[in-house]
């Protein structure tokens, strides 16, 4: 297969782009945390550009598919990575606040569709929400009235539910006019947000991401291995906390225009009641001019991956040779990769059995390709090959 392809998806120009493939072309199983997480996004990446239809794309939620409607393309979105099984022994362990947390902003909210239509669909979505949400005792629906009341009385609670709601790919505040969000009950406990407060303020290297917040001691989501998560998720947390450090500093200095120019990832988003204003996603940073600088999305997903990784450089080193082309010609010409399409399907799983593994067929392997790096926020795009942004609404 070509090492590097022509990509015209998103405009009438086009970019060189590695192969969808590439990872395909490395030996052995995925050998590491990162790995496996790379083969775990190129397989949704390369399933759902196959699809080709808007209602196909709908239906492969347990993908993470989104459809881009501008340029009819079916692409893997950032839902593919921000979901709680992915996550844990990453951000944080199964059953931890933050786990419990994210869990509940997952379960179905009264959207502002819904409660745009007439009194009785409006009374019976609602109650639909907040029955399945009142199904899981860690979670409590809060209709936008009770939930302001609550952010009033509790504004600690914020950062920690703008956190969530970036774990999970939902919008925080939520959309002007949506119905309530479903929350978990210890983000209205006076008592455990104090505590959440004291530990923050004892470690402030670590931000939010403390111990009493993403737990510990839990292990690697690989059945049987009983490896520990231990090392993984304090090198995703410093990475996290990091990033959540630049952003502060670049609300504090320049505001909104500062904080789009950031090269941490982050997003701004305006002051607001819940139930209305920002449509961004960022936690609680740095705030200015009534907004606040926080961790985006770019940002969480690139501190998943370890630079240092060998599939992780192996992936840098062929975005940077194919980006370099700038003509159709020279993205031609950049040479070939000898893959196994087959192999795609044993990565399904692979965060769980640790995917099939593969004899170098003469590519050179993961050992074989030099070290050079790319701008580090393409790291995910270069995964998902098809570069398109889509706002959350194209999201299934």
């Amino acid at each position: 297969m070509p090492k590097c392809v022509w990509d015209n998806s998103t405009g009438a120009f086009g970019q060189c782009a590695a192969n969808d493939y590439t990872l395909l072309s490395l030996a052995g199983k995925p050998p590491t945390e990162s790995a496996r997480l790379l083969a775990y996004a190129q397989h949704r990446a390369v399933l759902c550009k196959r699809i080709t239809t808007e209602a196909a794309c709908l239906l492969a939620s347990d993908l993470g598919c989104g459809w881009d409607r501008l340029v009819s393309v079916c692409f893997a979105s950032d839902a593919a990575l921000l979901r709680p099984e992915v996550l844990q022994g990453r951000l944080f362990c199964a059953g931890s606040l933050l786990d419990q947390a994210t869990r509940c902003l997952l379960l179905p909210q009264l959207s502002s569709s819904s409660s745009n239509r007439n009194s009785n669909s409006s009374s019976s979505s609602g109650l639909l929400a907040a029955t399945t949400c009142g199904a899981d005792a860690a979670c409590s629906y809060l209709t936008a009235p009770q939930l302001a009341a609550a952010l009033a009385a509790a504004p600690a609670a914020e950062p920690y539910l703008r956190l969530a709601a970036l774990a999970s790919f939902n919008e925080w505040p939520p959309p002007e006019g949506s119905g309530g969000a479903c929350v978990a009950r210890w983000l209205t406990q006076p008592d455990t947000l104090a505590a959440l407060g004291r530990s923050a303020t004892a470690s402030p290297t670590g931000w939010l991401l403390q111990p009493d917040l993403v737990g510990s001691g839990c292990s690697s989501t690989l059945a049987g291995a009983n490896v520990s998560a231990a090392p993984e998720m304090a090198r995703v947390r410093a990475a996290v906390a990091a990033a959540a450090s630049a952003c502060q500093a670049a609300g504090a200095a320049g505001g909104a225009d500062g904080c789009a120019a950031a090269e941490a990832g982050c997003d701004w988003a305006e002051r607001g009641v819940a139930g209305g204003g920002s449509s961004s996603s960022s936690t609680n940073g740095s705030s200015s001019s009534g907004g606040t600088c926080g961790v985006g999305t770019t940002a969480l997903l690139d501190s998943l991956f370890d630079p240092n990784d060998a599939w992780v450089k192996a992936l840098d080193e062929m975005t940077a040779v194919c980006t370099a082309r700038a003509t159709t010609a020279a993205c031609a010409a950049a040479g070939s990769i000898v893959v196994d399409p087959a192999r795609l399907d044993t990565w399904r799983d692979v965060l769980v059995d640790g995917g099939g593994d593969w004899v170098d067929g003469g590519s050179g392997g993961a050992g074989g390709l030099a070290a050079a790096q790319p701008p580090p926020l393409l790291r995910w795009m270069a995964v998902a090959a098809v570069l398109v942004l889509a706002g959350m609404t194209a999201v299934c």
